[in-house]
């Protein structure tokens, strides 16, 4: 029920987006070209630590800087945290599910914080409000970062994904406001090299939050 829900869900964001069809929700993040432009839209596939998919998240750049929607299903009524994370791999393998994204994308080095805080990662997004149906819509646009080139470009060499936590962002924690556990992710932008991006033991002393 979930799959074909968010697929329905998917295509009509997609449509409203101006894409061509249902085609074009099957493009995985991962086929994208580091050197996408700012007015290629990027389709993101949300998938839980099972494999299923449970939403999806569109980006789009214009002269107000970032949008990035976002809709997920099947998460438990209230506020979840959502976020960039720094490395473009979502693997659900492990003790703590997407892991492998590392932690929050922070190339300004900046403490946590809410998007609209004076100090935060470029990628704190804030919380996702999921109702009762446990379907969640949220949007937010920003000029923290760019999907075109740069220094705060999601096309790094490490790529970049996007994480659905369990938990509440409490905004003020560090350095990933205590949101629980990775319910969803999805990959923003792949690695450019197959080598790990993230030093084991760095990725080992690293809050799954």
């Amino acid at each position: 029920m979930v799959r074909t829900h968010v697929s329905r869900f998917a295509i009509a964001v997609a449509l409203a987006a101006g894409l061509s069809g249902p085609a074009s929700l099957v493009a995985r993040a991962q086929d994208a070209s580091p050197v996408a432009t700012p007015t290629m839209p990027i389709e993101v596939t949300l998938h839980d630590t099972s494999g299923a998919t449970v939403g999806q998240a569109i980006f789009t750049e214009g002269p107000d800087g970032v949008t990035i929607r976002v809709r997920v299903e099947g998460m438990t009524p209230g506020e979840h945290g959502w976020h960039l994370h720094a490395v473009g791999i979502c693997d659900p393998k492990g003790d703590e599910p997407f892991s492998s994204a590392g932690p929050h994308w922070n190339p300004t080095e900046q403490p946590h914080g809410g998007p609209e805080s004076p100090h935060h990662h470029v990628g704190d997004f804030g919380n996702i409000t999921v109702g009762e149906d446990g379907a969640g819509d949220s949007q937010i646009t920003t000029r923290d970062f760019t999907l075109g080139e740069g220094p705060t470009s999601v096309f790094d060499t490490d790529g970049t994904a996007i994480i659905i936590h369990a938990g509440t962002d409490d905004l003020t924690s560090q350095p990933s406001g205590n949101s629980g556990p990775r319910f969803a992710c999805g990959v923003v932008a792949a690695p450019r090299t197959t080598a790990t991006p993230v030093p084991v033991a760095q990725a080992a002393a690293t809050p799954a939050s």
